[in-house]
């Protein structure tokens, strides 16, 4: 636990968090804590499409206690983040992984750049996560012990979880189907099975006629069921398409960020591999990778406009970074930079699709392992107390909340990767229980194939960390050159484009929840916030009004942002 505290202590001092402004939707939930400080009223913005409810209390009590601040709100959502890694590895080692597997399970976490980088925002990724986990750790010691209250416990993080987005329903069912597994169908079996989904129920019908009582439902509230259910709408072929994609693009995901994890799980499985097997595993991913660039998968972008790395419009990672890029200018547009950063994310996407093989061969071994073992199952099944049913519930609580999770998640016609953290989550713990029977994983292993998985796992962190602090730093520098506009020059917001969060933290209209022709609530681009000038003084008739360093670490990081004015 030490060593997880001071990775994530080393990580937000390397990346920076300071600074009073938003990104992403900070803005919007910002407003509800805001509204209840000074207030002392609930006041959901008309931008947010999920419960928030949670959420806004928890950054009331950080600002009550502390200042009412961004700075303040992202720290809330950094201790967030910090218990939902220490829980992850708390959850891996109380089931029985070994203590190799489950520190590389919580690290992997913590250095994910989309786990990482939300946890530097206000946004609701993080702390819907993190409570979450801790739901699943108690649910996961109930459906074996049986004990009132880790059932109660869990109910309790779980509808904490619930009231911040409304997929905690997705735990809840999967707990009951993992508890009744093995255990004969009684009134009192049920009911205790039900519990955690009854009292969602609850608490969802109630807070939703709060919020029809007091008028307070958000204009977007719900848009995301909306989007899947108009997905039922769609032809068959169309429909077939948007969920195959989605589950290729997040078999992609699983594999980028859990790829050390499967490397070490690949390692161990196969102590030795002989020089044919090796060269047609490189023939294999070289060939599907290739046959995948063919078909339109784009593995790797080389392009300007950067929507996220591996084809999926990632909104978190890019090819260049983290964050959502400004509308104006691109990043890494110098040259040499993009054929470099080209040429490893290359490398990186044959490793990925390499990984993602394997994972699906894993899938396959545990499901054929499974029907191998069924008699032996079926002579266990109403052994309440027996370690393999122990095991059989956590593969069933796991699997079946990634499963409810993502089928859903999978109609909607854009998948960002900060949708896949807790999904993410239950497939690495399903990959740790695969080897959870090794004690001595280390020793078991050579030096060399240890240091692989060593070595791609710092140089995540690393990136990570360096691709915050790059994110941060734009934004700062964004937001300095902004209020110089307004607070300064005395420029009126409506003259101004500065980015999504400028528009929505000054001009927001729920009446234009989708982007106008110049942007999101943009009413006249006089002014502009752009990475580069060169097209924008070139094409569109601009001048440079300003431009401002920024303090970047990573050399494909935005340098500069100007200020354009266009007479």
């Amino acid at each position: 636990m030490l060593f997880i505290v001071a990775l994530w202590g080393m990580m937000i001092a390397a990346a920076n968090p300071v600074g009073d402004f938003p990104l992403i939707d900070d803005w919007a939930y910002a407003e509800s804590v805001r509204a209840l400080l000074y207030q002392h009223r609930l006041v959901i913005s008309d931008w947010s499409a999920m419960n928030l409810l949670t959420q806004v209390v928890w950054g009331w009590f950080f600002s009550w206690l502390l200042e009412p601040s961004f700075t303040v709100l992202r720290m809330s959502v950094l201790v967030l983040g910090l218990l939902g890694v220490m829980t992850a590895f708390r959850l891996s080692r109380e089931a029985g992984v070994p203590l190799p597997l489950a520190l590389l399970g919580a690290v992997l976490l913590m250095v994910n750049p989309v786990y990482f980088t939300m946890s530097n925002t206000f946004m609701t990724d993080v702390p819907f996560f993190a409570f979450s986990v801790m739901s699943l750790l108690f649910l996961a010691r109930a459906v074996h012990s049986d004990r009132t209250q880790d059932i109660v416990a869990g109910t309790v993080m779980l509808v904490l979880a619930l009231l911040i987005r409304q997929l905690g329903f997705a735990i809840a069912i999967a707990y009951a189907l993992a508890y009744m597994a093995g255990r004969r169908l009684s009134l009192n079996a049920i009911t205790r099975a039900v519990l955690p989904l009854l009292a969602c129920l609850l608490v969802q019908l109630l807070y939703r006629a709060w919020l029809d009582v007091h008028h307070q439902l958000p204009a977007m509230h719900g848009y995301q069921i909306d989007q899947i259910r108009r997905a039922f709408s769609l032809p068959l072929l169309d429909f077939v398409t948007v969920f195959g994609l989605n589950v290729f693009k997040t078999l992609l995901s699983f594999a980028l960020f859990l790829l050390p994890l499967i490397l070490l799980i690949f390692f161990y499985l196969n102590k030795k591999i002989d020089t044919v097997t090796a060269c047609l595993l490189a023939i294999g991913t070289l060939l599907l990778y290739y046959s995948l660039r063919l078909a339109g998968m784009q593995l790797f972008p080389l392009q300007s406009y950067l929507e996220g790395a591996f084809g999926f419009g990632g909104n978190i990672l890019s090819a260049f970074g983290v964050g959502p890029s400004l509308q104006y200018g691109a990043v890494g547009y110098f040259p040499e930079y993009r054929i470099t950063v080209g040429y490893c994310w290359l490398f990186i996407g044959l490793l990925i699709v390499f990984a993602a093989g394997l994972m699906l061969h894993f899938l396959f071994t545990a499901v054929r392992g499974l029907w191998r073992s069924r008699d032996k199952i079926a002579k266990v099944w109403f052994c309440e107390q027996a370690e393999d049913m122990r095991k059989i519930r956590l593969y069933i609580l796991f699997g079946a909340t990634a499963l409810i999770y993502c089928v859903p998640t999978f109609l909607l016609p854009t998948l960002y990767d900060r949708y896949l953290l807790l999904p993410m989550l239950a497939a690495s713990f399903l990959m740790q229980l695969k080897v959870s029977a090794a004690t001595t994983l280390t020793h078991e292993l050579s030096r060399s194939k240890v240091a692989v998985v060593i070595v791609i796992t710092v140089s995540g962190a690393i990136m990570t960390s360096l691709a915050a602090h790059d994110y941060l730093a734009w934004n700062r520098v964004r937001w300095a050159a902004l209020d110089d506009l307004v607070k300064r020059q005395g420029v009126a917001p409506e003259r101004i484009d500065g980015g999504f969060e400028f528009n929505g933290m000054y001009l927001f209209s729920k009446d234009h929840l989708k982007p106008r022709p110049k942007g999101w609530w943009v009413e006249d681009n006089e002014y502009l916030v752009a990475f580069s000038p060169v097209y924008f003084t070139i094409v569109k008739g601009y001048t440079l009004e300003a431009s401002y360093p920024v303090e970047a670490y990573l050399p494909f990081s935005p340098q500069h942002i100007h200020v354009l004015h266009r007479k």
